[in-house]
């Protein structure tokens, strides 16, 4: 299944994103149409890492009520294809990483009716099963920008900073990804893990029951999406975590993915920790 359709938009194609109808501007709200939105993206990414290659590309609408306009019903206006949301996966030659089981890509989203900013995020997305996290810090992997006047163009300065970067973060988010695949862990480890990423606002407290039968199914072959998901290691605990997070990471908070490696590695740390004292 498609992440735009997990975020509840309609998976459609490349030109659908283009022949979609942006909404007047107003003094306070400067709507940017979905697809110059798209091909900004695409034609940065392309600039400034020219050896980079987009495997895959998913794009969605989603129609939406307008914040402040009403029907003769008094009930909102419905704006047809409101919300653009985007994800694009990079080639694993790309970066030149061991495992082929995931990959980075960039996610991006866009609304007409104030839903959410003009956005975007470098991600780390599993192949078999869509799973999604945004990593780093704000600035560092992630921009986004208000509709307003100036708010394109800020977006572009965040965005082309981001991008600069990127290197440094992938070859960063390669070695807190192997790190989490060389811990085992067991079943009162992962309840721990879990637990700490609620008391850290990396998990909502609904969350947690389903991390937690995610996690036990993954140890079944009938159950797991990707063989590697079977290990009982840290990699394959956030990857129950991402399966059930991830409808908010593109319609949400962008920035869990982040909560969660921090999550883990607090907890690394102080294993760590103990062990050399021990």
């Amino acid at each position: 299944m498609s992440l735009i359709l997990h975020c509840g938009g309609r998976e459609v194609e490349e030109y659908q994103v283009f022949n979609s109808v942006t909404p007047e501007k107003t003094d306070s709200h400067v709507p940017i149409p979905h697809g110059i939105f798209l091909d900004f993206i695409k034609t940065e990414v392309k600039a400034r890492m020219p050896y980079a290659d987009f495997i895959e590309e998913s794009f969605g609408l989603q129609d939406g009520p307008h914040p402040t306009e009403r029907d003769y019903d008094d009930k909102p206006v419905i704006v047809p294809d409101a919300n653009f949301f985007a994800c694009l996966r990079f080639g694993h030659d790309t970066f030149r990483k061991k495992d082929e089981s995931w990959s980075f890509g960039i996610v991006a989203r866009n609304s007409h009716i104030k839903k959410f900013q003009v956005e975007a995020a470098i991600a780390t997305i599993a192949h078999a099963c869509d799973n999604l996290g945004v990593f780093g810090g704000r600035d560092a992997t992630h921009a986004k920008s208000k509709h307003t006047i100036n708010g394109f163009e800020q977006f572009d300065r965040k965005f082309t900073q981001l991008l600069r970067g990127a290197e440094k973060e992938f070859a960063t988010a390669t070695q807190r990804i192997e790190r989490l695949q060389e811990t085992e862990i067991g079943d009162g480890d992962a309840a721990e893990l879990i637990l700490r990423g609620q008391h850290l606002k990396a998990l909502e407290p609904k969350e947690c029951w389903g991390i937690l039968q995610q996690w036990k199914q993954y140890a079944h072959p009938n159950h797991r999406f990707f063989d590697s998901f079977g290990a009982r290691n840290c990699w394959s605990l956030q990857n129950a975590m991402t399966e059930v997070i991830k409808p908010s990471v593109l319609s949400g908070d962008q920035l869990r993915g982040e909560g969660l490696f921090q999550t883990f590695e607090s907890w690394l740390d102080e294993e760590r920790a103990l062990t050399i004292v021990n």
